[in-house]
């Protein structure tokens, strides 16, 4: 006996704070049109996904001859409470793969399908042998196609499913020969962010307010710019552009008076990316540096061994909430930074900016680490000495000025 399993891949809409809709999955299949149906808030408030992949393992070994229906519910929620990673190694080396999915054994792609008229839908027929509790299917979603350059967290909301055989009808009790599953994710979201600073001759530095920038990207050799596309796009767009300042269609982002330079709900997913300064401050240099402020973004918020993995910015690492907020305490500490030295062929008087919310009006010295390439060439200890130099030889020049007065007074 066969059957056939019917994947429905969700996403949640919304990015920022999904809100989570239970579904408890019993096979059938979800109808979009009764509001009164258990369900109908998941199809709400999630669209189908295409291009999420899934193995498909044969499980049976993990079944026993005489295991009761609680035995069997107690084994399903065991691995639905692995994470995807747990359950991927798990099944890895010890399962092997099985059915045959759209992609090939074991293998399923979820695409548009034309009979339901539904994007997200991804199927697999398995053997579903002759008695209860005889066949046993571990599903786990694996990846996303690289083309589909979506922003989701593969970790978040995507449970490994186990799935045991026969499964049967609420309603009827009969064996179901065509098992509906309704999989999601939410967005992954990362959001860049850093601290704009200017340095000073003296080497001093202050937080700058009004730079001005973009985000772009290299494809193929052509830079492209983040467009201005909706806060809730899944899908970022990218545009050409030869002024990126002025072409409405760029989204530019602007330091404020902390110097934050913050991309606020603007989701980046896993890859390189560059802030590229467009416009600086009025008496301060924009050096090519600033031109091409490297963002380094993970595939995941945590590595295999559930270590933290932070975006980097010009190789620092940033720190960052899951709710994608700069709290005053990051504001504070003003990281990671990025310097522009003062327009020393400027003759424009230089404003203060404001200092950091909460912080005395006080100058900000840059720190040495995590600021490559962006530190001020003079130490501290260089700039007392070269003044402690001239105060002695403004000494010494007013000595000789006044004995040369005393020898033409007295001839």
């Amino acid at each position: 006996n066969t059957a056939e399993i019917v994947l429905h891949k969700r996403i949640y809409r919304d990015v920022r704070q999904p809100e989570d809709v239970w579904y408890d999955n019993d096979g059938q299949i979800i109808d979009p049109e009764n509001p009164d149906e258990a369900g109908y808030k998941l199809l709400s408030k999630t669209s189908g996904l295409n291009g999420a992949n899934f193995e498909v393992y044969d499980a049976s070994s993990l079944l026993k001859s005489d295991m009761t229906p609680d035995d069997v519910q107690a084994l399903i929620e065991k691995y639905q409470n692995m994470t995807r990673k747990q359950a991927l190694k798990f099944a890895r080396a010890n399962l092997q793969l099985a059915g045959q999915g759209n992609k090939g054994l074991g293998l399923i792609n979820t695409a548009t399908d034309k009979n339901l008229g539904e994007d997200g839908i991804g199927r697999v027929t398995v053997d579903t042998g002759q008695g209860s509790f005889e066949k046993a299917y571990l599903l786990i979603e694996t990846a996303l196609d690289f083309s589909t350059n979506l922003n989701v967290d593969m970790e978040r909301k995507s449970s490994p499913m186990l799935i045991v055989f026969p499964v049967k009808d609420p309603t009827s009790g009969d064996p179901m020969s065509t098992v509906h599953l309704y999989p999601k994710n939410v967005g992954y979201v990362r959001d860049p962010y850093f601290f704009k600073f200017g340095v000073h001759p003296d080497g001093t530095s202050r937080r700058l307010a009004g730079a001005i920038f973009a985000i772009y990207r290299i494809v193929d050799g052509q830079k492209l710019y983040l467009d201005l596309s909706p806060a809730t796009d899944l899908k970022n767009k990218w545009v050409a552009s030869t002024d990126a300042l002025h072409d409405d269609r760029v989204n530019k982002f602007v330091s404020d008076k902390d110097g934050l330079v913050n991309t606020g709900e603007r989701f980046l997913s896993a890859g390189t990316y560059y802030f590229e300064e467009l416009q600086s401050v009025p008496g301060y240099e924009l050096d090519e540096k600033s031109r091409a402020i490297k963002i380094e973004i993970p595939d995941s918020w945590l590595d295999d061994d559930d270590n933290y993995r932070y975006v980097l910015i010009d190789g620092q690492p940033m720190k960052e909430n899951i709710g994608g907020i700069v709290t005053p305490e990051m504001i504070s500490i003003g990281n990671p930074r990025v310097y522009n030295y003062t327009d020393r062929s400027s003759t424009s008087s230089e404003s203060d900016p404001t200092p950091p919310t909460g912080q005395s009006d006080q100058l900000d010295k840059p720190t040495g680490a995590g600021a490559t390439g962006y530190l001020p060439a003079m130490s501290d200890w260089q700039n007392l000495s070269l003044v402690l130099i001239g105060i002695g030889l403004l000494t010494l020049a007013t000595y000789f000025l006044i004995k040369h007065k005393k020898a033409r007074n007295h001839p």
